[in-house]
């Protein structure tokens, strides 16, 4: 059986689209594109071209709902 990454999904520019990330604090917040997700992190290029990783527990309420979407349907296109 064949597994399809984020990395292997074909964004504009081959990345996400450009966004707010923000932790459950809110004191935490940049700018960025998902680049890539594991089960525990996402993968994030800022705007000068660094690359940081979050671990998804830290994040909003709302982008973990967002990941969890992404990672349904990457799950849903494989099965």
């Amino acid at each position: 059986e064949e597994q399809f990454n984020l990395s292997d999904i074909r964004f504009p520019n081959g990345e996400g689209s450009w966004m707010n990330w923000t932790d459950a604090s809110g004191k935490f917040k940049v700018e960025a594109r998902l680049v890539g997700r594991t089960e525990t992190h996402v993968k994030l290029k800022k705007t000068d071209g660094s690359v940081v990783e979050v671990p998804i527990k830290n994040l909003s309420a709302s982008l973990q709902t967002k990941i969890a979407k992404v990672a349904k349907a990457e799950k849903d296109f494989v099965d």
